[in-house]
């Protein structure tokens, strides 16, 4: 569980990241990444920076690519809106569970699609399974 200031510190980052990769970073390849959370590390020496690219594979590998070889830059650019004494070191880290959120939500998706093209038991077929459990719940 991170302390209060680990929290803080990791809201600042996050909020002054993303305002970094939007309007500061001139690389096309992360025009698309969001950052989803941040975590600090308890001496605040390392933060770990996850994200989400939307796009296939190859733009998700394009983009942790330009993300790392300019984290020097980003590093440099977040000391300057900070108000802390050390920077941390940026680690970033492809936040999966968007992607598992997507993928459970068409998974839903396909089930309720599926149930809709299901038909309705009729009053016999009920009437059927009734009488079998009546006939189970006699033979007890």
């Amino acid at each position: 569980m991170p302390t209060l200031r680990q929290a803080r510190v990791a809201e600042m980052i996050k909020r002054d990241l993303s305002e970094i990769l939007s309007k500061d970073v001139g690389d096309p390849r992360v025009a698309l990444v969001s950052v989803t959370d941040v975590e600090v590390a308890q001496d605040f020496s390392i933060a770990k920076v996850f994200i989400s690219v939307m796009g296939d594979e190859e733009e998700k590998k394009g983009a942790m690519k330009a993300l790392r070889n300019g984290a020097g830059f980003i590093r440099g650019r977040l000391g300057s809106m900070l108000e802390l004494r050390t920077v941390p070191m940026l680690v970033f880290r492809f936040d999966e569970g968007i992607e598992r959120g997507v993928r459970m939500f068409e998974v839903l998706r396909e089930e309720k699609a599926f149930a809709a093209s299901l038909q309705p038991a009729t009053e016999e077929e009920l009437a059927a399974v009734r009488e079998a459990m009546a006939a189970e719940d006699g033979d007890k």
